[in-house]
């Protein structure tokens, strides 16, 4: 069972937890963390990830951070998620 779509729009990006709305880079919900660490080699920032939660490509200032669970990509936020 799936559950239902959910977006939240804030003042500094937008965070997707449906299974089809964003699909950068062929990377989806639902993705291993692998794949997506192979998609986005060259933006994989490792000081800024947190082993086994989340992938940050790019920055938490301003990029794609994909949050993890099983192994697998839970959620996407795009934007900035520091300041």
């Amino acid at each position: 069972m799936v559950s239902k779509s959910k977006t939240v729009l804030g003042g500094s990006g937008i965070t997707i937890l449906n299974l089809a709305a964003l699909r950068p880079a062929g990377v989806q919900i639902g993705t291993p963390a692998n794949e997506a660490l192979k998609k986005y080699k060259s933006a994989y920032n490792k000081p800024e990830s947190k082993s086994g939660s989340s992938l940050v490509f790019g920055s938490v200032f301003g990029g794609l951070i994909a949050s993890i669970k099983d192994g697998k990509i839970s959620g996407l936020f795009l934007g900035a998620g520091a300041e």
